[in-house]
């Protein structure tokens, strides 16, 4: 067996551990990410489930899909495999058929717990700046919660704002791309010596940092993405000085809260949570992380970067203009 020098191995190659891959391969480490399946382009997306070809991976069935069916003794777990990422959860459940509320509703929580090792991780290692946290969520979860009461107490049910989910998650899906596509100009922009425009927002850092929490809070409330890509844009243009390593842990620690507040909001207020369909994809994603880390997969970053953000914005243009 060939003998592999890493310094980093990431397993799964979701939002938290492509943006980890990112930073460490920025700072001249390298990185193997592990993932199960294959690379998905827009073609290879199934127009019904009853395309199993395409919709259920089993090689030895010839099945080549994104979806693994694995039966145990008293349950069925159905897991995702190939390179994803966070941002692609809610459409792929909307896509499966669950209601627009209760894809986000369920992901929402779903993001909050499968992120907070990550929060722990970089907690211990040093890499949040707590002020920059707190900046961002006295902006995101006080706007999370209004938006959560604005849903309960303008509409009647579900279906009255169900056109105002989808397009929110369409803008912040287009929007989530091109973040993914343009990281090379800001990553370059953050390193060069600041305009006079860049000068006068650094200036005002703090005020825009709060100003982007309130944005942040509303949308990832109503579309369950952002979080990640988004703050982390935000995190490289206004905060230059951060360390790589700092932006991703300042972008997770933020994101752990803001998304299980914007969870509990939905579930306590509008009854878009659904607890079978959070467990299963819980679930899921150990035996997904066990295949994965056995296959060793390696996925090439700035493969896995085009695609993810190729696949955002093919599902964004979708939701936003039906």
């Amino acid at each position: 067996m060939a003998q592999l020098d890493f310094d980093y191995v990431i397993i799964g190659s979701g939002f938290g551990g492509s943006v980890s891959a990112l930073r460490l391969s920025e700072k001249g480490y390298k990185v193997l990410v592990i993932e199960k399946g294959k690379w998905f382009t827009g073609k290879d997306f199934p127009k019904t489930n009853w395309n199993l070809k395409k919709w259920l991976w089993q090689p030895n069935m010839k099945l080549f899909g994104f979806f693994k069916m694995t039966f145990l003794n008293h349950v069925t777990v159905l897991s995702g495999v190939g390179v994803g990422g966070g941002s692609l959860m809610t459409p792929i459940l909307i896509l499966f058929g669950f209601p627009n509320h209760v894809a986000i509703g369920t992901d929402l929580l779903y993001a909050s717990i499968t992120k907070m090792g990550a929060a722990v991780f970089h907690t211990r290692r040093n890499n949040v700046n707590w002020r920059i946290v707190a900046l961002l969520a006295a902006g995101s979860i006080p706007a999370s919660l209004l938006t959560s009461f604005a849903l309960r107490s303008f509409f009647g049910d579900a279906n009255e704002y169900k056109h105002l989910l989808t397009t929110s998650l369409g803008i912040m899906l287009i929007l989530t791309a091109l973040v993914i596509l343009l990281r090379g100009f800001l990553r370059s922009s953050a390193t060069r010596e600041p305009g006079r425009w860049a000068q006068l927002c650094q200036r005002h850092a703090d005020a825009i940092t709060f100003a982007a929490g309130l944005f942040l809070g509303v949308f990832v409330t109503l579309s369950s993405v952002g979080a990640g890509a988004l703050c982390a844009a935000l995190l490289m243009t206004l905060h230059s000085r951060l360390a790589a390593l700092q932006v991703v842990g300042t972008d997770i620690a933020h994101a752990v809260p803001l998304t299980l507040i914007a969870g509990l909001g939905h579930f306590f207020l509008l009854g878009n949570v659904d607890f079978k369909l959070l467990a299963c994809l819980l679930a899921g994603s150990l035996p997904a992380i066990h295949l994965g880390s056995r296959l060793a997969t390696a996925i090439p970053n700035g493969v896995l970067q085009s695609i993810l953000a190729v696949l955002l914005l093919a599902l964004g243009v979708r939701f936003a203009w039906p």
